[in-house]
């Protein structure tokens, strides 16, 4: 299908400003009950996270008033905030509900005792979690989710990037920011919305899209799925939740994604397309030559182009967006040339410094496929040099369940470093460190030099320092350790 198969509102026929009938949609969504209100203000609660910096972004585009507050004190991520004209709040005492506030908006994290939430209580302001903002916004519209254990951002900012070049402007909600731009959300013309769906406490069950991309599942959130069927029934809820006329777009080399599609396809319930690096059933495929990266359909080429980010997981991520893209777009040239002006996201194989014989990069990874990719994509491009890895945990569950999993990956770097885990929505423990520890020990008898670290400042210090030989340094993890490059900004 070309883009035409995307449909405008009516109200863009008239004379109305192209903005204006985004800003106009976007409210009759958040505010259904009075959608001709003066322009709205909206207050978030933990601001600071990934995804509600993509609400802030599309809100911003919209025009709208925005406050926020936040435990974070992490002044680059605020100045950040004010550069999309919101306001920083410290206290509830800065905030007077009865003029200023339409809407409050909650992260996943925030408790209802929150101070902000009781005051909006008190006074009658409304309140939706940051998922039901954005399932208000997507479930009327041509939803795409994208959703699985890895690669999540990764596609569903390259989804966005294709959709751009064949001229669809897509409302877009993405869990990273744009290296190109800082950017992780966007509020687009068309009546197109591409989300990030988690699955989390099973969140992305509460969207509605008309397709899904599935790009694997893995054991993870053992926090929500003690077991991997457990993961693998939610999915399969999500999955159910597709109208008749669906499509659902699938990682072909992981078997239970592949299981789940063939169930869904056995009942007629829609369009199923696949894709693959490893498995020639998939109709989509690729595969690299040097920089150049070859997309197949069927088997016969339809794209080649130059891709500029390394590794196999990046490469899956990029034919994860084209086999969703193809179910709505037609995929061409467009499409080709604008695959060598992707620069990728912050935190993902981020290059953040490079001088004389060191190079420093900066990834989000955090469970142990995510860590074993990152280090071997390092290896490969970075043959000759002395690898040093610095790695904070993310959640005792996770890291607990899969202790010898990330034992095995970690052993890929010459030394390995690390941290306390960073307990996200765990109660601080002692076992952050003695977990930490027991992990630097299983690497260790692994063969490869490691050691636990109570802090940051070693990582501070060895990037001060002038290597003896070529040195290539990777920080790795979902928490605060990407804090010390802000600290050199």
């Amino acid at each position: 299908m070309t883009a035409s198969h995307f449909s405008r509102d009516s109200a863009s026929q008239s004379s109305i400003d192209g903005d204006s009938i985004a800003s106009f949609r976007l409210r009759e969504r958040l505010f259904p009950e009075s959608p001709e209100a003066l322009i709205p203000s909206i207050h978030f609660v933990g601001v600071c996270g990934s995804g509600m910096k993509s609400l802030v972004d599309v809100i911003c585009d919209a025009g709208w008033h925005m406050t926020g507050s936040d435990f974070s004190q992490n002044e680059n991520t605020w100045k950040e905030l004010r550069r999309r004209n919101l306001f920083r709040l410290q206290d509830v005492s800065d905030w007077n509900t009865r003029v200023s506030c339409n809407l409050l908006i909650y992260s996943a994290a925030v408790p209802e005792s929150d101070r902000f939430r009781q005051l909006a209580y008190e006074n009658n302001v409304p309140q939706l979690s940051y998922v039901e903002a954005l399932a208000r916004i997507t479930n009327s519209s041509d939803g795409i989710a994208v959703c699985g254990t890895h690669g999540k951002s990764s596609t569903t900012s390259l989804l966005s990037h294709f959709m751009q070049a064949a001229g669809v402007h897509a409302t877009t909600f993405c869990g990273a920011q744009q290296v190109s731009d800082g950017r992780s959300g966007r509020l687009g013309l068309d009546d197109v919305v591409i989300v990030e769906a988690c699955e989390f406490r099973e969140h992305f069950l509460q969207f509605q899209p008309k397709q899904i991309c599935l790009l694997g599942i893995e054991p993870d959130h053992f926090d929500c799925f003690p077991t991997l069927n457990h993961a693998i029934g939610a999915y399969d809820r999500f999955i159910q939740s597709l109208p008749a006329n669906g499509t659902l777009t699938v990682n072909w080399d992981c078997k239970a994604s592949r299981d789940l599609a063939l169930q869904y396809e056995s009942n007629q319930q829609g369009r199923v397309v696949s894709y693959a690096l490893s498995n020639p059933a998939a109709t989509w495929t690729a595969h690299r030559d040097g920089r150049s990266v070859l997309i197949y359909e069927s088997g016969q080429k339809v794209l080649e182009g130059s891709f500029p980010l390394p590794g196999e997981h990046a490469l899956r991520n990029l034919l994860a967006a084209i086999a969703t893209l193809s179910a709505s777009v037609r995929v061409d040239e467009r499409i080709a040339s604008s695959i060598q002006e992707y620069r990728g996201l912050k935190r993902r194989f981020e290059v953040v410094r490079e001088i004389s014989e060191r190079v420093v990069i900066d990834d989000f990874a955090h469970h142990p496929t995510e860590v074993r990719v990152t280090l071997e994509t390092a290896r490969r491009h970075y043959p000759d040099s002395h690898l040093v890895c610095y790695f904070q945990p993310h959640q005792v569950s996770r890291t607990r369940a899969l202790l010898h999993e990330f034992a095995h990956s970690l052993q890929l770097a010459n030394e390995v470093f690390v941290l306390p885990i960073y307990a996200a929505r765990e109660t601080i423990s002692e076992l952050q460190e003695t977990t930490a520890k027991e992990l630097a020990n299983l690497v260790a008898q692994l063969g490869t030099k490691s050691e636990f670290l109570t802090s940051l400042d070693p990582i501070r210090t060895r990037l001060e320092t002038t290597p003896l030989t070529k040195e290539l340094i990777i920080t790795l993890g979902a928490g605060d350790i990407a804090q010390i490059h802000d600290d050199r900004t």
